[in-house]
């Protein structure tokens, strides 16, 4: 039997096999994961401060622009991040793939179908 740590690890290799598998990413497929869990969470928490109005559209969006894309574009690659859709809505997962192409991928939807980048399978 094995521990929950386990199924979290294999869980998250999956999830990264799935990421690399379809936009040709030669990773381990864990540390793929960490890559973009911590942009999830990055991402979040300008869009909760964003949201509880304790930052700007601008500062949003020189975060989204200068900061978020180019280390999207840096593991995904600049095709890849075109398909990447930015949820604003704090209440959900902030790096999803855009609607036609959840459609395409197998793997983590979130209950509007759209596919997560970066989930956290620890809960």
């Amino acid at each position: 039997m094995s521990t929950k740590e386990e199924r979290t690890y294999q869980r998250i290799v999956t999830h990264g096999r799935t990421i690399a598998g379809f936009f040709g990413i030669d990773e381990e497929p864990a540390k793929l994961c960490r890559k973009l869990r911590a942009l999830e969470v990055k991402a979040n928490k300008v869009m909760v401060d964003f949201c509880n109005g304790d930052t700007t559209d601008d500062k949003v969006e020189s975060f989204l622009l200068g900061y978020l894309k180019p280390r999207l574009e840096n593991i995904l690659g600049v095709e890849g991040t075109r398909l990447v859709y930015i949820n604003h809505d704090p209440r959900g997962y902030t790096l999803k793939l855009n609607e036609l192409t959840s459609k395409q991928i197998g793997g983590h939807h979130d209950w509007g179908g759209y596919f997560i980048l970066a989930p956290d399978f620890s809960e």
